[in-house]
């Protein structure tokens, strides 16, 4: 009953992603929900969970999106499988260190988008690129620390 209670909650997160979030931002860029909760059902489901999750999430992100289709579906499975493999390995239940691996992944995955909108011919400065990059990162890292929190204790109180 808590896993369920947790995917409506990720459900509304995502349709808040594809519509409530296009009109709030912070310079431009808005948390990604959608890498918000793949990380969260890597953290907190069984692997088979999260990857079937992982894939909903990228397909539904890729055709609400403007990259290369198939690319945030690739990118969302392997950051969960990399989580997965964290998980086996380490204690995720200081949401800081949740937080700061996050951060990592989020960072990394803007970099790749850039470098896909690069490939496809649709060019960004720099600048923007790197205030994309480091805005998002901290404003995501931000929302997973609330929702991590939120997802620990009523998952686990």
């Amino acid at each position: 009953m808590k896993k369920f209670k947790l995917v409506c909650l990720f459900a509304l997160c995502l349709c808040a992603q594809a519509t409530l979030l296009s009109r709030i931002n912070l310079f431009g860029v808005k948390p990604d929900f959608f890498l918000v909760t793949v990380a969260l059902a890597a953290i907190f489901f069984s692997t088979r969970e999260a990857i079937i999750f992982a894939l909903c999430c990228g397909c539904l992100k890729d055709v609400l999106g403007i990259q290369s289709f198939g690319i945030h579906t690739v990118f969302f499975v392997f950051w969960t499988l990399v989580i997965r493999q964290l998980v086996k390995r380490f204690s995720f239940e200081n949401a800081f260190f949740a937080s700061g691996l996050f951060f990592l992944i989020l960072a990394f995955n803007e970099i790749v988008a850039r470098f896909a909108l690069a490939s496809a011919g649709i060019d960004v400065a720099l600048g923007i690129s790197m205030r994309i990059i480091i805005v998002s990162a901290c404003l995501g890292t931000v929302v997973f620390y609330y929702f991590f929190q939120y997802t620990y204790k009523l998952l686990y109180r």
